[in-house]
């Protein structure tokens, strides 16, 4: 195989590659973080196990909101379909971060900004899954890291048209 073909089979494996490096080890990462949290629901002794679960999601949906952001203020980037695909996804997740990460729940077109009142907190725990409430919707961290992880796993490389820009 010729050293383009090889190159060219890196960046299928890894089409977030064509966009930024820094973006590739931040979803490894986040990826490392998923593992962590969903073994430690797995064995959801009580305590510490559910405590590290928690501590956990919370850097998770961070660090999920983040590179999602990133990818949607550079949406040129990507096809019009992943850009819009992104940009849903940053909507959805910024309902969950806004109260882990500014103690408020996401802007009101009518109310503005309002403060949360426990949305930070586990509503409850099912089905090894850490349960949140947050202005009427339901968050399950599972099946969220889930619909997170399927939403990578699906980016093609044809839908990266080019790198980040850098400022020189």
């Amino acid at each position: 195989m010729d050293d383009e073909l090889q190159i060219e089979e890196i960046y299928r494996k890894s089409p977030l590659l064509a966009f930024s490096v820094s973006t590739v080890v931040q979803l490894q990462s986040l990826q490392r973080m998923q593992s962590e949290i969903e073994a430690a629901l797995d064995r959801q002794q009580p305590g510490p196990d559910l405590l590290k679960a928690y501590d956990f999601f919370w850097f998770w949906t961070l660090g999920a909101y983040e590179i999602v952001r990133t990818m949607d203020e550079n949406r040129s980037c990507f096809s019009s379909l992943l850009a819009a695909d992104t940009n849903a996804l940053k909507l959805r997740l910024a309902v969950i971060r806004m109260p882990f990460a500014k103690q408020q729940l996401v802007k009101h077109p009518t109310l503005g900004k309002r403060p949360i009142r426990g949305e930070d907190s586990i509503a409850d725990v099912r089905d090894k899954s850490l349960i949140f409430e947050i202005d009427g919707e339901t968050f399950d961290s599972r099946s969220l890291m889930r619909e997170v992880a399927k939403f990578f796993a699906g980016i093609k490389r044809e839908a990266v048209l080019q790198a980040i820009p850098t400022s020189t």
